[in-house]
């Protein structure tokens, strides 16, 4: 359809003026106005509301590479419990910090991840 190809085209601008999800409205239309992708939609309605689209399809995206990237981490640090041999099931977690804690796996979790990782 017309309407969303000029959405799509509307929302290409966005990407490549570096809009994000922490922008408003107002500020990404006082950048984007004048691109030639914008002027496509003819009412300042769909010109919002692609706009809105395009953040929320910039948060989804964003939130689904911040989960990838979690269950990355979380791998990783399994693939680091089990190389170090002197680690069984009766381990407490502050006994054998001292076999990785300067170990990149293991810093890249919050405190409360490798805890909780560790105990399962």
């Amino acid at each position: 359809s017309t309407n969303g190809r000029s959405s799509s085209y509307s929302k290409t601008s966005s990407n490549k003026m570096g809009v994000t999800n922490t922008w408003k409205w107002e500020d990404a239309n006082r950048v984007i106005q004048d691109s030639k992708h914008y002027s496509v939609l003819p009412a300042i309605k769909q010109k919002k509301q692609a706009f809105y689209d395009y953040i929320s399809e910039y948060t989804e995206r964003l939130n689904n590479h911040k989960r990838e990237s979690r269950r990355k981490q979380i791998d990783e640090y399994y693939q680091m419990l089990d190389q170090v041999q002197e680690i069984n099931v009766l381990s407490k977690f502050v006994d054998c910090i001292k076999y990785f804690q300067s170990d990149r796996r293991f810093l890249q979790l919050d405190e409360e991840d490798r805890e909780e990782c560790f105990q399962d």
